[in-house]
């Protein structure tokens, strides 16, 4: 793990500091959480988005054919 340092102003500072006693967790184990939590609704928003974009525009049969075509090594099927 590496250590970082960032800037927090002191009424979210002290929210956290009660959240971490309720919960019996250290100020970064609850940053971590609330990261990867983040993170992955983040992901998740973007899936989400990428799935929609190919509802709305379907990749249609041909739409490769000339990239196969271009990366096709002559005698490899």
């Amino acid at each position: 793990m590496k250590i970082i340092s960032i800037t927090i102003d002191e009424p979210l500072l002290d929210r956290l500091d009660r959240a971490a006693r309720t919960a019996s967790e250290t100020r970064s184990e609850l940053f971590r959480l609330a990261l990867q939590e983040w993170l992955d609704a983040r992901r998740s928003r973007q899936n989400a988005e990428d799935r929609a974009g190919y509802e709305t525009r379907p990749v249609r049969p041909d739409e490769f054919e000339g990239l196969m075509a271009a990366q096709a090594v002559p005698g490899f099927d």
